[in-house]
C-alpha cells in the first residue's frame, strides 16, 4: 500500500470539506495545508463555534484528558467515532488484545457508592465484553486490600486506565511486598502522560508491558508505542506540520 499518496488523498478531501463547512477555515479554499495558518490549541478551546462543521445536535460531543494541557471539547460525526476506535482496536490488537479479552479498566468515574465500599466493593462488570470497571477515586490504604482482591480474583489479561491510579494500586502493593501471580499481557494507558516511575512500578508489580498512546480523544493524529517501546505516527489519522 502506498501510504503516502493515501495520506495525500485524505487529506484533500479533509481540507475541501472543511473549508465549505466550517466559518473558521471559509477564507481558505482552494489552498495548500501549508498557507493554513497554525491551529492552536487555545483556538479550539476559545473559538469551536466556529471552527466546528456540525451542529452539536448532530454529533457527539466528548472532553479531552487533559494529557497535554488543559482539557477541550470536540465534536465528533459518528464516522470519526468509528474510525478512532478501529484505530485504536488495531493498535491494541498488535498488542495481542481482541474484542472481548478480559480487561481490567481504571477510569475516573465514580462507579461504587459509600454503601458498597463498605461491602467491599469498588468495581462494577460489563458481564457482556468481560470488563472490570475500578473506580479510581476510593485508591487508598483504607480500600486498598478490597481493589488488591478483586483485581487478583478477576485475573485480568489486559489494564486499560489512568497510569496514575494504576501506578499508586501497585506502589501500595509493592510496599506490602506483593506481586500479582497472574499473567497481563499489556498496559494500555489513557488521558495522562506516562512517566518513568509509573513504567517502572507497574511492571515490576504485574509483570506487564506498558504500551502508550496519544491523541486518540482530541481527533489528532495518533501516536502509537511498538512493541520495540518506540513511539509511530499513524500516517492515515493525520499530518504533523
Amino acid at each position: 500500500m502506498d501510504w503516502e499518496l493515501l495520506q495525500n488523498r485524505m487529506l484533500s478531501t479533509f481540507l475541501e470539506y472543511v473549508t465549505n463547512n466550517s466559518q473558521w477555515y471559509s477564507k481558505f479554499a482552494g489552498r495548500e495545508l501549508y498557507e493554513f495558518p497554525v491551529l492552536e490549541k487555545e483556538h479550539l478551546i476559545n473559538n469551536l463555534d466556529l471552527i466546528k462543521t456540525i451542529h452539536e445536535k448532530k454529533g457527539l460531543v466528548s472532553y479531552t484528558g487533559g494529557t497535554t494541557g488543559a482539557s477541550m471539547k470536540v465534536i465528533y460525526k459518528n464516522f470519526d467515532i468509528q474510525e478512532r476506535y478501529a484505530i485504536l482496536d488495531n493498535f491494541r490488537f498488535e498488542h495481542g488484545y481482541k474484542l472481548g479479552s478480559k480487561t481490567a479498566w481504571f477510569s475516573g468515574k465514580d462507579l461504587v457508592s459509600e454503601r458498597e465500599l463498605n461491602k467491599g466493593i469498588c468495581y462494577k462488570d460489563d458481564f457482556i465484553n468481560k470488563i472490570r470497571f475500578f473506580s479510581t477515586f476510593h485508591i487508598n490504604d483504607d480500600y486498598f486490600d478490597y481493589y488488591w482482591k478483586a483485581f487478583c480474583d478477576y485475573s485480568p489479561e489486559f489494564l486499560v486506565g489512568f497510569p496514575s491510579s494504576v501506578f499508586v494500586l501497585c506502589n501500595m502493593a509493592k510496599q506490602r511486598g506483593y506481586r500479582y501471580q497472574g499473567n497481563i499481557k499489556a498496559f494500555f494507558p489513557t488521558a495522562e502522560t506516562v512517566l518513568p516511575e509509573h513504567r517502572n512500578v507497574i511492571g515490576d508489580v504485574l509483570g506487564c508491558k506498558l504500551f502508550d498512546q496519544y491523541a486518540s480523544s482530541e481527533g489528532a493524529p495518533f501516536i502509537l508505542e511498538c512493541s520495540h517501546g518506540v513511539k509511530h505516527l499513524h500516517p492515515l489519522t493525520g499530518i504533523f506540520e
